[in-house]
């Protein structure tokens, strides 16, 4: 199954490419506060690519009156997880970033071996 979309448990899953591992894998939890039990849930959601995690949402760990309110985010499990996604999402920047500075000195290396080519077959 390639995607799949549980309405009544606003649970979804996705994957690039069907009955494989490889590529990205998402998993999310919608809902609502409102519903019984989901307020740690709400949101939660994992990535994997080729099979191994790359982000996960753990949530918090322990119900608590700030869990319920705007200060939610000054839980230190909370922005342990923030804090966690953030660099990951920087790392794999940085790693995109190395592979178009590459794929550039590839292209730039192809261009200066044609001009010296044209060159010499100008003389």
């Amino acid at each position: 199954m390639k995607d799949v979309w549980f309405p009544g448990i606003q649970v979804m899953a996705a994957r690039m490419e069907e009955g494989s591992d490889k590529g990205l894998y998402l998993s999310a939890k919608g809902g609502t506060n409102g519903e019984s039990h989901n307020h740690n849930d709400v949101g939660s959601f994992v990535i994997y690519t080729d099979g191994k995690p790359a982000f996960i949402d753990i949530g918090t760990g322990v119900y608590e009156k700030k869990t319920f309110s705007a200060q939610r985010y000054e839980i230190p499990q909370m922005q342990s997880s923030i804090k966690y996604i953030t660099m990951k999402l920087d790392e794999n920047e940085r790693a995109n970033t190395i592979r178009l500075m590459k794929v550039k000195d590839m292209i730039l290396k192809e261009a200066q071996e044609e001009r010296r080519a044209d060159t010499a077959r100008a003389l």
